[in-house]
């Protein structure tokens, strides 16, 4: 199940509008309900990327651990 929200994503609401080279790093704080994209504008660059909650360090997304968990990459 994909949960949908009725949003508009638009460029002129955005928070961050930043174009980064390869290998750039990028940090910054996405709260509740923002969304965050990571679009490859040369559709050959994979993306490592780090989620930590802001307010508890030892809370974080591990894509390695959702693969393990869910037996692929994908989510339904």
């Amino acid at each position: 199940m994909v949960a949908t929200l009725p949003i508009e994503l638009e460029l002129a609401t955005a928070i961050y509008d930043q174009e980064l080279a390869a290998r750039q790093p990028w940090s910054g704080i996405v709260k509740k309900w923002q969304i965050l994209w990571i679009i490859d504008l040369l559709g050959s660059q994979a993306v490592d990327t780090l989620f930590y909650n802001a307010d508890n360090s030892s809370e974080r997304y591990s894509a390695p651990d959702t693969i393990v968990r869910q037996g692929n990459i994908f989510t339904y």
